[in-house]
C-alpha cells in the first residue's frame, strides 16, 4: 500500500509517480491499473487530503468528477456528496471525526444505497503512518439477487403470498407482540374440480384471483399465507371490536362466492373458513391451525360456505354461512 500513497494524480485522470527509472515504470504501470479497475479506490493521507482516486469511485458515489480532485478535503468531499443527497443525519464534522474514531480500531466497511437505489459496498482500512484508503463497489445487482431470493423463500410462488416459513415466522413475532386474536383456516370448497374441468393453468388463475379477494377483505395489520393447494391461513391482528373475527370471516365468504370470470370461463367455488381464538397460553402455531382445521371440518359437514369457530370445551356449532 505505501506504493500507492507514493502516487500523486497531476489534471485530473493523468499520475505522475514518485520514482525513477525501472522503479518509475512499475510505479505508472500499478497506477494506471487501479485507475481502471472496476471496484472505486481513493487514499487519504494523514491530513485528510485526497491523494488517490480513480473513475469508479467517483462514479460509485455518483459525484461530479470535476468536484472530487486531488488535494481535496475529506471535509469538502462529504459537503459535495451531501449537496447529492449522499449523506444525511451526521453533520459534515461529525462525520469526519466518526471515520477517524473507527478507523482508529480497525479496518471497517459497510453498505451504503444511493439516491437513486444503487447499493455500494464500501470498506475502508486505516494506513500505516496515518490517513486510510477506501474500495468501493457497487452490489446494487448482487443484492437485488440476494433479494429475490430472500422473497422466493418466503413466498408462495404462485399467489406472493407468504408460505409456511413466512407465517411460522409472522405468528411467532405475533405471540411476542400479543398482537394476534385468531387464526382462520380457509379452504376453497370444490376446487380440485376445477383443475380436473378446466386444467391447471385456469385452476392457477383461480388461485391468484382468489388471493387478492381475501388481500381485500383484510387489513394490513392481518397476515395471509397460502398453506398449500387451495388452503390458505389469515392471522387476524387484535381489534377493538368483539365481532373482528365473525364480520372478517363473512367478508371472506362472501367475496370468495362470486364467481370467478376466468377466460371465458365463469366458474363458482366458494369456501369453508374454521377459526381459532388466540389465547393467553397460545404460543403454539402447530395446536392452533388442528383447533382451527377441526373447526373448518365441521364446517364442511354443515353444509360448506360457511365459519365455524373452535370451541375449547363443546362441539363448534354451525357457524354463518355466506349470504
Amino acid at each position: 500500500m505505501s506504493r500507492i500513497v507514493q502516487i500523486e494524480q497531476s489534471r485530473g485522470h493523468g499520475m505522475r509517480p514518485e520514482a525513477d527509472g525501472p522503479d518509475r515504470t512499475e510505479a505508472a504501470l500499478f497506477a494506471s491499473a487501479m485507475l481502471h479497475l472496476p471496484f472505486g479506490f481513493a487514499v487519504y493521507d494523514a491530513e485528510d487530503r485526497l491523494t488517490f482516486v480513480n473513475d469508479s469511485y467517483v462514479r460509485h458515489l455518483g459525484l461530479p468528477r470535476e468536484d472530487v480532485r486531488i488535494g481535496i478535503s475529506f471535509l469538502d468531499v462529504i459537503r459535495v456528496g451531501r449537496w447529492f443527497g449522499l449523506f444525511e443525519g451526521m453533520s459534515d464534522e461529525e462525520i469526519v471525526a466518526d471515520r477517524h474514531r473507527r478507523l482508529a480500531a480497525g479496518a471497517f466497511g459497510g453498505d451504503k444505497q444511493r439516491p437513486d437505489g444503487r447499493r455500494i459496498r464500501l470498506q475502508h482500512v486505516p494506513l500505516p503512518g496515518g490517513g486510510w484508503m477506501t474500495t468501493t463497489e457497487d452490489v446494487t445487482e448482487q443484492r437485488l439477487a440476494e433479494d429475490r431470493i430472500f422473497h422466493m423463500a418466503l413466498h408462495d410462488g404462485l399467489t406472493g403470498l407468504g408460505n409456511r416459513l413466512m407465517l411460522q415466522h409472522r405468528f411467532d413475532e405475533a405471540c411476542r407482540r400479543r398482537s394476534v386474536e385468531a387464526l382462520l383456516y380457509v379452504d376453497l370448497d370444490g376446487f380440485k374440480g376445477v383443475n380436473d374441468r378446466y386444467g391447471h393453468a385456469v385452476g392457477d388463475e383461480v388461485l391468484r384471483a382468489a388471493a387478492v379477494r381475501m388481500c381485500d377483505c383484510v387489513r394490513e395489520t392481518d397476515f395471509i399465507a397460502r398453506f398449500g393447494g387451495d388452503e390458505f391461513i389469515i392471522l387476524l391482528a387484535r381489534t377493538e371490536r368483539h365481532d373482528g373475527l365473525e364480520r372478517v370471516a363473512l367478508r371472506l365468504l362472501r367475496a370468495l362466492a362470486k364467481p370467478f370470470a376466468i377466460g371465458d370461463f365463469d366458474i363458482d367455488i366458494g369456501a369453508s373458513i374454521g377459526s381459532a381464538r388466540f389465547g393467553a397460553e397460545e404460543a403454539d402455531l402447530d395446536a392452533m391451525m388442528k383447533r382451527a382445521d377441526e373447526a373448518l371440518y365441521q364446517a364442511k359437514t354443515y353444509g360448506r360456505g360457511r365459519h365455524v369457530t373452535f370451541e375449547r370445551r363443546s362441539t363448534p356449532a354451525p357457524g354463518r354461512a355466506a349470504g
